[in-house]
């Protein structure tokens, strides 16, 4: 119930924030809102997929941290991903590695493998029980993939750490 109830919050604040109208002065909009939620959480709740993987209570205030720690990852990548682009001898060096996801939960595995792709330069390219294989632009990139710094994190983020 905790789960539903915690669905039916998010997908109203995610609702009013990108309905791109001021929606409580508009009843219709309101109602069209109303129903899509609606039937939203009847779907979900009939699937039974209302848990802990699809609503991460335990992940709460601490996903704030963990997101401003993502830009700046992703910011500092994408500087070293142009510098890479717009140099005269790109200097690729292209390679594939193994990172370790040793985690708890799947989802936190699932983050991990995420943010790996998130950040520029870097791909998850297949995820096989505990090992992510990874695309990376520069042995620089994969070096800070292997280094286990996100994966410090998200145990952080999981409150293990």
């Amino acid at each position: 119930m905790k789960y539903t109830l915690v669905l039916i919050l998010n997908l109203a604040a995610a609702w009013m924030i990108w309905s791109g109208s001021n929606s409580v002065d508009n009843p219709f909009i309101l109602a069209l809102g109303g129903c899509s939620l609606l039937l939203t959480v009847v779907v979900c709740a009939r699937m039974r997929i209302s848990d802990s993987e699809s609503v991460p209570l335990h992940f709460s205030w601490r996903i704030v941290p963990y997101t401003f720690y993502l830009i700046k990852e992703i910011i500092v990548s994408n500087i070293d991903v142009a510098k890479i682009v717009l140099s005269p001898k790109m200097p690729l060096q292209r390679t594939m590695i193994e990172v370790t996801a040793d985690h708890d939960s799947d989802i936190a595995n699932v983050v991990l493998a995420n943010s790996i792709t998130l950040t520029p330069g870097t791909v998850a390219v297949s995820m096989d029980g505990e090992k992510i294989k990874v695309h990376a632009l520069s042995f620089e990139g994969a070096a800070e993939d292997l280094s286990g710094e996100m994966a410090g994190k998200i145990r952080k983020l999981e409150g293990k750490a």
